[in-house]
């Protein structure tokens, strides 16, 4: 395995250059099958991941996984640093790493195992389920019963199955947060269209507060990060709604907000939900722990998170440490019981 993670690093090492050809290669063939990501944002992820590879704890991964083991990722709902976290894991556990072909970043997976000189499978549905033995999914959790199902159909069984629900970020704001602590909430909610878990798609504010200055903040944001070809259209239903329905809402290029209880929204819509004392968002929280990735949270907090979640800084959403997991869950371990 030391070899192993040797490549890996080394590979990372080339791939940190936007200019490297097969990461050009592979950046490209993405965005020709996906309409909700961009160069600007898929070179964020990789600059993160690549650079995080050369410093995270690869040997403390390193397992004796089953060789005979093939371990089904089930990737649609993961970002890239997750599903690099998830391929990794697989590899320097010991089993065999089965993919997907509609994965959105299967060829950039591809395109790095394939430099790394690891193996690297995928397959279309039916297909899929044919050479996997073990199933690794996160999806909605109303998905989460049917997909365990048709796993056992294929005989993969319950003890082989890592099934997590799809959970959404959150944040909290205290109302005297710096224009510089918005634009970096900005990030966490609409970087990669806002459809990661990471992604922030719920905000807790005072009651009263205007959501002018998000706004602003959020447009100057798509200044830098325009929004991916297929945005506009994915929002214009719920916008509709929104507006046959008379809520409150504003919209701006890539974004829609709308002010409301707190209930979960479509990718690139931030939910706009007043309190009047912290508390509020604290029993909220508590009642909700199961549905929450984490929460991101102001410089000077007020709230209590509660142990089950965890709180992050505004502006870290999308630059957590690879391999973090929510509370919780544990890759590794489920891996290495195989």
């Amino acid at each position: 395995m030391q070899d192993l993670i040797y490549r890996i690093r080394e590979v990372a090492k080339k791939w940190q250059d936007p200019d490297y050809s097969l990461r050009v290669e592979s950046v490209q063939e993405t965005l020709e099958q996906s309409k909700f990501l961009t160069e600007e944002s898929i070179a964020f992820a990789l600059n993160r991941v690549m650079r995080d590879m050369l410093s995270a704890p690869l040997e403390d991964w390193v397992g004796r996984g089953n060789q005979e083991i093939r371990v089904g990722d089930w990737l649609e709902h993961l970002s890239l640093r997750e599903a690099f976290a998830h391929l990794l894991k697989v590899w320097l556990t010991g089993e065999q790493w089965i993919g997907r072909q509609e994965t959105l970043w299967l060829p950039v997976l591809r395109g790095f195992a394939k430099e790394v000189q690891a193996e690297l499978d995928a397959y279309a549905e039916p297909e899929f389920w044919e050479h996997v033995s073990a199933l690794v999914a996160r999806v909605p959790a109303d998905e989460c019963p049917p997909i365990s199902q048709q796993a056992k159909q294929y005989a993969v069984p319950e003890d082989h199955q890592y099934i997590v629900p799809l959970r959404y970020g959150v944040a909290w704001a205290t109302g005297n947060e710096s224009d510089e602590a918005w634009s970096a909430l900005a990030e966490d909610m609409l970087l990669f269209e806002g459809r990661m878990p990471e992604n922030v798609r719920l905000l807790w504010v005072p009651q009263g507060m205007s959501p002018d200055r998000l706004l602003d903040i959020m447009a100057q944001f798509r200044e830098v990060f325009p929004p991916a070809e297929g945005t506009e259209g994915a929002l214009a239903m719920p916008r509709a709604f929104l507006e046959s329905a008379d809520t409150p809402r504003a919209y701006g290029p890539g974004f829609l907000l709308s002010k409301g209880a707190p209930e979960w929204t479509t990718p690139g819509h931030i939910r706009w939900v007043e309190y009047q004392d912290p508390e509020e968002v604290e029993q909220w929280l508590k009642a909700h722990v199961r549905e929450i990735y984490h929460v991101a949270v102001p410089p000077e907090s007020e709230v209590k998170v509660p142990e089950q979640v965890r709180a992050i800084p505004w502006g870290e959403a999308h630059r957590r440490p690879l391999g973090e997991e929510p509370p919780g869950e544990n890759l590794l371990a489920f891996l290495r019981r195989l």
